[in-house]
């Protein structure tokens, strides 16, 4: 990496680039400290060599205000640019402008080549443009480079081969940040992850029992341990699923009230749709805003008749899934072309959080057994926005178009979802019906 011209400038330079107000307010507070510590140094010459008593209050005093002054001048002088190149970078990236956000961000990575805010900006940017083996190469060289021992580096690796759904680099670099860092729940938890993608079940649940057990003994930063309890217990939910183990499930529902909803989707998928939906309810009467169960009720609804029901609770998941975004403080919010919303915290955490298309397709598709099609075409047109690669968005758009004699339109959509899934029996079918008719 080449260094930039203006670290090799002098102090008054420097300043500029902090604006007026703020260069000023930064040269005073690093000069009048100095100058103060100075003083002080002087009076504590007096104060020792002439016993002058009635220095000694006003030496302490200086003292203190000129350390303060010059630690807080001289921070901001050294980090101050990283944070103004970082916000730019910011207004850029939410602009949909992500060269000129890069420049700024790899400008914010000379200055400090270990900011993990500055490293997770770059890696999201490169996410955006589709560039992961960029975002790769960028941790490979910075571990090289400045911070071999760094397990956070380890870990952004981690989580990029995790997208590549290479499992393997990714098992290999998580737990090289164990290594480093064996008491990090984040850490353990995305390696059991990776067990679970691997269907090494048990590996699975062993680690998040370990992360149960241990947070439950904590008794600082709660709201963090509640957090990663939740998580853990969540990942030990999708492996019991997976196995179809009720009895495990029914156990754990006792810690943990969520675990209900889990069971009515087992039961679902038996066809035991009455016994789903009691679960379902029993779930959302301890947590009324989990939106994922609100969307299965609706989906047992309609498989049971009731679909003024149904409407109601897809529409609940719906309003739950937009308050939880927009209540969210984070400092980046950018929206990818596929509908995901990239979150990004002041501690540079960076999270997907996507509205659910599959929600509205469930609303656009019970519209459409209602006859609303108006309302059916609406909802299935904006699961479509959020996801433009979901086939069954498209199939269900093919139904609706085909009921209210739109036949071409109908045929577009539906070999839109046989494009996208070539073994989708059902457009094919309804495609075959089109033609049919069309003739």
């Amino acid at each position: 990496m080449e260094e930039p011209e203006f670290q090799t400038e002098g102090f008054f330079s420097r300043l500029k680039e902090f604006g007026r107000k703020k260069g000023i307010f930064i040269g005073v507070s690093s000069l009048g400290g100095t100058f103060m510590i100075v003083c002080a140094l002087i009076l504590g010459i007096f104060f020792v060599t002439y016993e002058a008593i009635e220095l000694g209050p006003i030496f302490g005093i200086s003292l203190v205000i000129g350390v303060l002054l010059f630690s807080f001048g001289t921070y901001y002088y050294i980090y101050g640019p990283i944070g103004r190149l970082m916000r730019k970078g910011e207004r850029f990236q939410k602009k949909g402008k992500l060269g000129v956000a890069q420049d700024y961000y790899n400008r914010a990575l000379i200055l400090n080549p270990t900011s993990i805010r500055a490293i997770r900006s770059l890696v999201s940017v490169y996410r955006q443009m589709g560039s992961i083996e960029k975002a790769v190469e960028l941790c490979k060289e910075l571990i090289s480079m400045s911070a071999p021992d760094n397990a956070r580096f380890y870990h952004i690796l981690g989580e990029l081969y995790i997208q590549e759904k290479d499992y393997n680099n990714a098992r290999k670099y998580v737990e090289k940040a164990l290594e480093l860092e064996s008491d990090n729940y984040d850490y353990m938890l995305l390696l059991a992850g990776i067990h679970f993608k691997q269907k090494e079940y048990d590996s699975a649940v062993n680690i998040c029992n370990i992360i149960v057990n241990d947070v439950s003994k904590k008794k600082d930063k709660w709201i963090y341990y509640s957090l990663v309890r939740a998580a853990a217990l969540d990942l030990i939910v999708q492996v019991y699923t997976k196995q179809n183990d009720r009895g495990k499930l029914l156990e754990l529902s006792k810690r943990d009230s969520s675990v209900l909803g889990s069971l009515g989707l087992l039961h679902y998928e038996a066809g035991e749709y009455k016994r789903a939906i009691e679960y379902y309810q029993r779930c959302l009467r301890h947590n009324k805003n989990n939106r994922a169960v609100w969307n299965n009720l609706g989906v047992g609804y309609v498989k049971i008749g009731q679909l003024d029901l149904a409407i109601k609770a897809f529409r609940k998941s719906i309003k739950i899934g937009k308050n939880q975004i927009k209540n969210i403080n984070f400092s980046l919010r950018v929206r990818s072309p596929d509908g995901t919303l990239f979150l990004m915290d002041n501690n540079g955490k960076l999270i997907e959080l996507k509205e659910s298309e599959i929600t509205y397709n469930h609303l656009g598709f019970t519209y459409y057994k209602m006859g609303q099609f108006s309302k059916a075409l609406k909802a299935a047109k904006f699961s479509l926005k959020l996801n433009s690669k979901f086939e069954r968005a498209w199939y269900t758009l093919a139904l609706i178009y085909f009921e209210i004699e739109r036949l071409n339109e109908a045929l577009e959509s539906c070999e839109k979802a046989i494009e996208i899934d070539q073994n989708y029996k059902e457009a094919s079918e309804l495609r075959d019906k089109i033609l049919k008719t069309k003739n």
